[in-house]
């Protein structure tokens, strides 16, 4: 399941100078990118990602940091994290969180440089304003409290773009590696040869997941968060008694509490089908029972996966998964399916 969750509002001050003087270096050029800095190399990533980043105002964003101190091990400096918004500049200061830019406005924190080699955690947030989003990490080498620009500063940027709810969020590339004419599986043609152009022969947005830990998965692309096993009574195994009816699923989301959440709801289909991958290969006409070597078309090294449970009855391909949209019959008559598993998803 999935939904929006309401997040705490930043303490707001008056603008302040300091962040004018920022935009100004940003504009006048005076800032050392880590791509080709030979000493400190900040990095931050949006949802996993360093290039721009597309999400729906729904979805989650978050955002870490890491440094490379390089040369500069040791030495004092000034460490900010800023946003340029639409709202205006907000400042990160550790450990307390993120604050409007205004009369207080302080770096993030000052010392000594070090390897920040794991991602640190400096947001996490949903409901954005619809609108373009900066977010810059950098390192001051002149220790003042103000950012100086020049040769002493080094940092990384990200561009995020934020849209209007209503389920928009980048396509994930399909995974297909196959060709094919139109009775087989060909070698992938050049260009000017029949049938090129495949799905195969271009690379999308690929598939990325973070596995957090608590029974969840963030989908890095999309900004989606997913439960990760739907192993719905929670005996350990993915099997009949897993499934449940329509009305048991949609009810069944609001008493969810996976990861510590309490806002989940079942994936719309369009969400779902971001999930596939097509490097999956159809079971159907498989007659056996060892599934070991089927191909299912999920990554099931981070997802929890079964096929259908062939022990009570199921057919190998009775392994479906639960959206929000009914199939309505072209007379109108609404179809509701004996449901399947789910994986729950949400965004924020």
């Amino acid at each position: 399941m999935e939904s929006t969750r309401s997040k705490s509002k930043p303490y707001v001050t008056s603008v302040n100078v300091m962040a004018a003087l920022f935009f100004v270096l940003l504009l006048l050029g005076q800032f050392y990118s880590h791509s080709w800095a030979v000493s400190a190399a900040p990095d931050i990533k949006v949802n996993g990602m360093d290039n721009t980043v597309t999400l729906a105002s729904e979805n989650t964003l978050t955002m870490t940091v890491e440094l490379n101190a390089g040369e500069q091990t040791g030495e004092a400096a000034d460490w900010w994290i800023v946003a340029d918004t639409p709202m205006g500049w907000y400042c990160y200061e550790y450990p307390n969180g993120w604050y409007f830019g205004g009369d207080s406005i302080r770096p993030a924190y000052q010392g000594s440089l070090f390897n920040l080699t794991e991602p640190m955690d400096v947001l996490c947030v949903s409901g954005l304003p619809v609108g373009n989003y900066a977010f810059y990490f950098g390192v001051d080498m002149n220790m003042n409290g103000a950012l100086t620009g020049g040769d002493a500063l080094y940092y990384d940027g990200i561009e995020v773009n934020i849209s209007a709810s209503g389920g928009s969020f980048p396509v994930v590339d399909t995974g297909q590696t196959n060709c094919y004419d139109d009775m087989a599986e060909i070698d992938c043609p050049v260009a000017g040869e029949s049938f090129y152009g495949q799905d195969a022969q271009y690379s999308g947005n690929q598939p990325s997941y973070a596995d957090n830990g608590d029974g969840t998965v963030t989908d890095n692309v999309t900004g989606l968060m997913w439960q990760q096993s739907p192993d719905t009574d929670g005996d350990g195994d993915i099997d009949a008694a897993d499934k449940l009816s329509y009305d048991e699923a949609v009810a069944g989301a609001s008493s969810q509490t996976t990861g510590g959440y309490s806002d989940w709801r079942l994936p719309t289909i369009k969400e779902l089908y971001s999930l596939i991958l097509f490097s999956g290969v159809d079971p159907s006409g498989y007659d056996g029972t060892d599934t070991s070597g089927l191909i299912p078309f999920i990554d099931d090294d981070t997802f929890d996966f079964a096929y259908g449970d062939t022990s009570s009855g199921e057919r190998i391909i009775d392994a479906q998964y639960a959206s929000s949209n009914l199939y309505v019959e072209h007379r109108g008559r609404q179809w509701r399916h004996p449901l399947r598993r789910q994986l729950r998803g949400w965004s924020h």
